[in-house]
């Protein structure tokens, strides 16, 4: 894949017509976070100073079978050759065609087919491709002067973009597992189980909530581990999959992965109140949060077992060796197959896939994965609170409220300034789905699912009275919610005991801090239908005619637009490009804007786009290519095409037609 960014700039308070740029993409910021490391794939091979190849023939075809066994019956064997670079992409492909390669029994290199299971599951063999960062080639050695692959920070925010098969027979995985192994600790950020999700309708009597599965599709993202609940004599330290509940880890995609691009992600953080014990793992999908995993919340009651909680094992000394930067290996995998069950569930095998009718003939010889990029962040904001209120599993309340006083460290509500802003990670809780048909088992109990009507978002005092004086509105797929802290009187009540905030049709997962000087303004907010974003004067105190503003976009769809309603009218919109990704637009500023911006502030709306930041960037700083780009041309100077054709003497005051031209070594467009 090709990487460039669009850059398009709105041109002053007049003139807010765009030219394309194209420039070399760097990784784009991303607000809130710092970046890492990782991986844009775009060299010709991969790094093999970032990450170890299953199958790779120069180091003796290591751990080529993993996961092709008895236990979890895949029917793959890893070669290198399955994984190619190219065209900004890593291509994992799983194939049962012949390929020119050697056996770990027999060395000689030739076409071969893949090799047939031996654990019996099925007839036929496929060979793939598996990525793994902890396998690396870095150079660096423990005392036992042993290799120390790649590893990343156990505190950081690990994302994917990734366009992966959605077809039965294919376990193709992202996961993070434990510096000492995914038996200590394992997260999944995407797996896909096609065969058996659209078969579970069933009735979970303690949520006393219906799950109807049937033709949707469904995402897992799971967390496994150490388990001290399960303790016993033999095994005092074991180990459990599926650590999370059922409703937070398996949630409903509206969409085909294997159609486009998605991002699958996860936050790691230490827990705000409890840090040296507890974490909380926020898993993501295409940037928002879709739910969160706490260690705090569950308590051993297992005799058999001295620890007080469950899944904190991973936080032990002995557990990081090499401090908490190097915990993390991510591991893409291309796994084909997996153990079948009774009745016909399970993973299967490709040629079970009801479509090819057991036939091999009709399945597909090739199943491929393209992986566009790894980025790894540290977090720059500051985490106040993270959790789930209500928890994904309460089907009934409708209320949700944290206690700022009781569940953030009073020093970290002490540091709280003027012009900061609170930016809280949500979900809007749905209707009632009315496409689920009746129930007519019997032994399905009663349903309390909620009726969720329109969702808002409100800070508190203890009397329940708001202490808001700039209320941000919530719209339906709002993924944040951003509130400033306007004045000496909000700060105080912010401070004060029993200040809350409290949510109405709506799940909170997470509350930060962003300093007044980190951004204008910060989110996930949806605009579409005049839903508007208003910021307060005081955010540009300083803003200068040096600067302009920068507007992140994502989600952004056909005839999507960018509305300024406090610029002339003929001027105030910004059209633009369909994209998925994140974008940075920008609007140069003058004096005309500067002085509104600083009496009035900013009024933001527009339609079919989801906005994710506002920053003041200086003019010099931007991107090349646009650093020229000014609000007004002069009008005693002579006027060029952007090929050299002059158009317009010196002082001539005759109309120009619509386009892009340049005076004085600066560009400027005619609408």
């Amino acid at each position: 894949m090709k990487k460039i960014a669009i850059i398009l700039c709105g041109l002053g308070l007049g003139l807010l017509n765009l030219s394309a740029q194209e420039t070399k993409e760097t990784v784009p910021p991303l607000s809130g976070w710092k970046y890492y490391g990782g991986d844009e794939f775009n060299g010709t091979a991969i790094n093999r100073k970032l990450w170890g190849i299953y199958g790779d023939k120069t180091r003796g075809y290591f751990f080529d079978v993993y996961g092709n066994n008895k236990n979890q019956g895949m029917a793959q064997t890893y070669r290198d050759d399955m994984i190619k670079v190219q065209d900004g992409l890593a291509i994992v492909r799983a194939t049962r065609s012949k390929i020119f390669t050697g056996l770990r029994s027999d060395y000689t290199e030739k076409m071969r087919f893949p090799p047939k299971p031996g654990h019996g599951y099925t007839d036929h063999g496929w060979w793939s491709g598996f990525l793994s960062s902890k396998d690396a080639q870095t150079g660096n050695k423990d005392e036992q002067n042993k290799e120390i692959g790649c590893y990343y920070p156990l505190y950081s925010r690990i994302e994917i973009k990734a366009k992966i098969p959605f077809r039965i027979g294919t376990w193709m995985a992202l996961w993070l597992r434990h510096y000492t192994g995914a038996s200590t600790f394992e997260i999944d950020l995407q797996e896909f189980f096609v065969n058996d999700d659209p078969k579970v309708d069933r009735y979970d009597k303690y949520e006393k909530h219906r799950y109807y599965n049937a033709n949707k599709n469904f995402l897992h993202q799971s967390v496994h581990g150490i388990d001290y609940q399960s303790a016993t004599d033999e095994n005092p330290i074991p180990n459990k999959h599926n650590n999370n509940a059922y409703a937070d880890r398996v949630k409903e995609i509206k969409f085909d992965p294997s159609e486009d691009f998605h991002v699958y992600g996860a936050q790691i953080d230490p827990l705000p109140t409890d840090s040296g014990r507890h974490l909380a793992v926020t898993f993501l999908l295409d940037g928002r949060v879709r739910s969160v995993f706490l260690t705090s919340t569950d308590i051993v009651s297992n005799p058999k077992s001295s620890h007080k909680y469950r899944y904190n094992a991973l936080l032990r000394p002995e557990f990081m060796p090499h401090g908490i930067d190097h915990v993390w290996d991510v591991a893409i995998t291309g796994g084909i197959g997996g153990t079948p069950g009774d009745n016909n569930s399970g993973i299967l095998y490709p040629e079970r896939d009801p479509q090819y009718h057991n036939d091999i003939n009709k399945t597909p010889k090739d199943y491929i994965m393209d992986i566009d990029w790894l980025r790894v962040y540290k977090r720059a904001n500051e985490l106040l609170w993270v959790g789930a209120v209500p928890q994904g599993w309460d089907w009934e309340t409708t209320t949700a409220k944290i206690n700022l006083s009781k569940e953030v460290p009073v020093n970290w509500l002490a540091k709280l300034q003027v012009g900061d802003k609170l930016i809280l990670d949500i979900d809007t809780l749905p209707a009632k789905d009315l496409t689920v048909p009746p129930c007519t088992d019997p032994n399905m109990g009663p349903v309390c699912d909620r009726d969720a009507g329109p969702s808002s978002i409100d800070i508190c005092n203890k009397n329940g009275k708001s202490i808001v004086t700039l209320k941000p509105e919530v719209a339906r797929n709002d993924a944040q919610v951003t509130f400033y802290i306007t004045d000496e009187d909000m700060l105080n009540a912010l401070k004060a005991d029993g200040c809350s905030v409290i949510g109405q049709n709506i799940r909170l997962f997470s509350l930060v801090r962003e300093k007044k000087d980190d951004g204008i303004w910060s989110g996930f907010k949806q605009i579409d239908d005049n839903n508007k974003v208003v910021i307060p004067k005081t955010m540009f105190d300083g803003v200068t005619e040096k600067q302009a503003l920068e507007v992140t976009v994502r989600d952004v769809k056909r005839d999507a637009k960018i509305v300024l309603p406090q610029w002339n009218e003929a001027d105030r919109t910004i059209p633009l490009v369909a994209s998925n990704d994140e974008k940075q637009y920008y609007v140069a500023l003058d004096k005309n804007t500067v002085k509104m911006l600083k009496d009035n502030g900013l009024y933001f709306t527009g339609a079919g786009f989801y906005l994710r930041s506002i920053k003041l960037k200086n003019k010099k700083d931007l991107p090349l290519g646009i650093k020229n780009i000014t609000s007004h041309k002069k009008e005693n100077e002579s006027v060029y095409t952007m090929s050299g054709v002059k158009v317009k003497e010196t002082n001539d005051n005759s109309k120009l037609a619509p386009g892009i031209y340049v005076t004085d070594g600066a560009k400027f467009v005619v609408k």
